[in-house]
Parts: structure tokens; sequence; C-alpha cells
């Protein structure tokens, strides 16, 4: 196995792992994708171009050089769209920092960028620092009466946390564990849809079962984050934290 960091190859090309000629890694994807990541990096190395499905080729690269220069040096020359993983997206989280691009992201990125100054972060630190501590607290006391803990629950309510406290100043710990599994059910359809060379297109159909499935669960999502949105409105301040400079924002 290639360790990431190890020094890079020059190459014209990235290596490609195995691939069926006509199917790709489409099947394998489907059914693993993380494990069928990791078999691309024992393959090909830190930097590999795989066959999707037929003439559909992705990228993969995870050494720390290349993720610099593609994210930082160079990343005018790679763009998000029309990716379709980022087209599937917009359903999901609109056209906002994760999902934009071009001179509208650069908007919203100069925009939201206040909201991380070093004094905000400092304060979101300890906040972090407080809500990774009484969760450590938790599973010690669980691990002492020999309880399971379901440790991906766990970690979505503790991000949750931590983001309604930092970025909105809103307590979501009650509606923690709907939100959770909302997020839950929507990032596995997710997947499913990011590795489905049709997805694209049953999407446009409103009655297709995944696209009913994402409607409900984003609905889900938009009821909360509408509520949070009409009560800071209500209180006539702002705030500083990012919704109230979102909110301000002409």
């Amino acid at each position: 196995m290639t360790s990431v960091a190890d020094p890079i190859e020059q190459r014209s090309s990235p290596p490609s792992p195995k691939a069926n000629p006509l199917f790709g890694t489409f099947s394998r994807l489907r059914r693993d994708p993380l494990g069928c990541l990791q078999e691309f990096v024992d393959e090909a190395g830190p930097a590999a171009k795989y066959r999707f499905i037929a003439g559909f080729w992705g990228y993969l690269f995870v050494h720390p050089d290349h993720n610099q220069y593609i994210l930082q040096d160079n990343y005018k020359n790679f763009t998000k769209l029309p990716h379709p993983s980022f087209l599937l997206l917009y359903p999901l989280a609109g056209k906002g920092l994760i999902s934009n691009d071009g001179e509208s992201w650069l908007r919203q990125r100069r925009l939201a960028q206040p909201a991380f100054h070093r004094g905000q972060i400092q304060e979101m630190a300890q906040i972090m620092t407080a809500a990774a501590e009484r969760r450590f607290s938790r599973w010690d006391q669980a691990a002492r009466a020999r309880k399971i803990v379901a440790f991906d629950r766990e970690m979505m309510e503790m991000t949750l946390e931590i983001a309604g406290r930092t970025l909105f100043s809103v307590d979501l710990t009650g509606e923690a564990r709907e939100v959770g599994d909302t997020f839950g059910r929507l990032n596995e359809l997710f997947l499913k849809l990011a590795v489905s060379p049709i997805s694209l297109y049953t999407m446009r159909v409103p009655f297709w079962p995944s696209t009913r499935r994402f409607t409900r669960d984003i609905g889900e999502l938009d009821r909360l984050i509408y509520s949070m949105i009409s009560q800071r409105r209500a209180s006539g301040t702002p705030g500083n934290d990012l919704m109230g400079m979102l909110l301000s924002a002409p």
C-alpha cells in the first residue's frame, strides 16, 4: 500500500485501477463506496483515474500536496460544476458555499468570512471543547456500564450541538435526534444517488421513490431552518453570528 506521505510522482495522467471496460467501477462503488476508494489507493496510489462507467471517468487525490495544489495553489483551474455530485447537492444544500462556484461562491465566502475571525474562532473552540468533554464523559460512563454506544448518532448529535451554538446561537440538542435521523437518511440516499448513472434524470421525476424520500426529508430540514430564521427576525436583533451576518446582508 502506498502511504499518502510518500513523495509524489510526476506523471501526465494518474494510473488507473482495474475496471470493467463497459461497466467500470460502478457496481463496486455502489456496493461499498469507502472500501472501493481505498482499493483505488491500494491499486493505483495516492492519485488515481478510475473508470466510473463506460466513457465516464473520475479522479481521486489523497496526497496532501495534490489537495493543496487543487484547493489552494491553483484552485481557479478546478471548478465544482457541472460535476454530477454537486448538481445532486443543489436540492440538499442549495447554491451555498459547499456546492456553489465562481463569482457567486466568492461573494458568499466574503460575506461569511467575518464570522470566522480570530476572536470568534477562539469562542468556537471553547464551545467545541465543552461539547466534546460532555460526550467523552457520557461515553466513559457507558463503557464502565458495558453499554453499547451508537457512535454515528453521537457524532451527529455533537456536530449539530456545536453548529447550532457556534453558527446560529441556538440550542439544537432538543431537535438533535430528529435532525440526526433526517441527515442520516439523506446522507445514505445521497451516497446511493452519487454512484448511480441515472440519478440526475430520476431526480427530475417527482413521483420517483428516491425523489419523494429526498423531498420529504428536505422539507423536514427546511421546517427547522426557517423556524430559526423566523425566531431571529422576530427578536429584532440580527446578532453577530453567521446567521445574523447573512440576514443583514443586502
